[in-house]
């Protein structure tokens, strides 16, 4: 008889534009996610995500210099489909329901509290 699965954690990547936000993100999060990956710019974002066959994203939608918005259509496309939570400084009920139409699984307010 085989053993059950034990699950894998998925690896973290976490795109903002503030190191100091990634790194904290980062540490706050690794009893749930290892490894951690930091991306500075949708271009890192999406080539982690490529990388990896089981990822969890958080997308700060404001610090990013690009469009945090085109970041999770972009990650939602690929063919891998990593899971993609967004993050904002500013919440509002519109932009929480524009990224679960785009595909994210989840909207956070920052600051994030583990």
């Amino acid at each position: 008889m085989e053993s059950p699965a034990i699950p894998v954690p998925p690896t973290l990547i976490v795109a903002d534009a503030v190191p100091e936000a990634r790194r904290l993100l980062g540490i706050m999060l690794a009893p749930l996610a290892s490894p951690f990956v930091e991306a500075a710019t949708v271009q890192q974002a999406v080539d982690a995500a490529r990388a990896q066959q089981n990822a969890l994203v958080l997308v700060d939608l404001a610090s990013l210099a690009e469009d945090g918005f085109g970041l999770i259509e972009q990650l939602v496309a690929l063919g891998s489909a990593p899971m993609v939570c967004a993050m904002s400084a500013e919440p509002t009920p519109e932009e929480e329901a524009r990224v679960l139409l785009l595909g994210a699984i989840g909207y956070l307010a920052k600051p994030v509290v583990p």
